[in-house]
């Protein structure tokens, strides 16, 4: 995912909901170490909150992947 500008998911997601497969596949993959959660891992869900519609993805989101939120937020 590190290789995916931050503009081009932005771009991407301005017009097109994020699924809840995808943010549950992105936080996993950028939670699962946390010893790496650093500044692009803050911009890059940045970027992905401009999604159309994710506040509903929000709303719909598992405890588990709420849980992934507020640790990948702890750590940065």
């Amino acid at each position: 995912m590190r290789n995916i500008p931050c503009s081009a998911v932005e771009g991407y997601f301005k017009k097109n909901e994020v699924l809840a497969e995808v943010l549950t596949n992105v936080l996993e993959g950028i939670g699962h170490n946390p010893n790496n959660i650093d500044k692009w891992s803050g911009e890059f869900l940045m970027s992905l909150s401009k999604a159309e519609n994710f506040e509903m993805t929000l709303m719909f989101a598992e405890e588990s992947d709420k849980k992934l939120i507020k640790d990948i937020v702890a750590g940065l």
